[in-house]
């Protein structure tokens, strides 16, 4: 389908697709073909990639618990009106940011900076106790 669509002239198209297309080669040939398509292939596949190299199958390691797991990494303004990460990162979040290449050393950088930018917005102005 997607030679003939390429045949055709179509360059700037939208794909529905089923689970089927969740497997390194179609990810792989839409590349090849020269088609963007959604983010989530991309977790796909570095998600797979990264359980490859463990040595047991987590089931954290999907597209939709990975994303669920993420998600709790959370920041919340202290009683300093900082903002800051609410919890520690946990051993799972780790290695689901490592198939993406990160750490929690990147997760603390980038919530330190949030942090800085949101103080700047308010103009120092600190949420605490008044």
């Amino acid at each position: 389908m997607l030679q003939k669509a390429k045949s055709y002239g179509y360059r700037h198209c939208g794909f529905i697709l089923d689970r089927g297309y969740f497997c390194k080669p179609n990810i792989r040939y839409m590349d090849s073909c020269g088609y963007e398509f959604i983010i989530r292939s991309r977790l796909y596949t570095l998600l797979k990639d990264e359980t490859e190299r463990m040595d047991k199958r987590p089931n954290y390691m999907t597209v939709p618990a990975a994303l669920k797991e993420l998600d709790k990494i959370e920041m919340v303004r202290q009683y300093d009106g900082v903002y800051r990460l609410d919890h520690a990162v946990t051993k799972t979040q780790k290695t689901i940011l490592k198939a993406f290449g990160l750490d929690s050393d990147d997760v603390h950088t980038t919530a330190v900076s949030i942090g800085e930018t949101l103080a700047a917005q308010s103009g120092g102005k600190k949420y605490g106790k008044n």
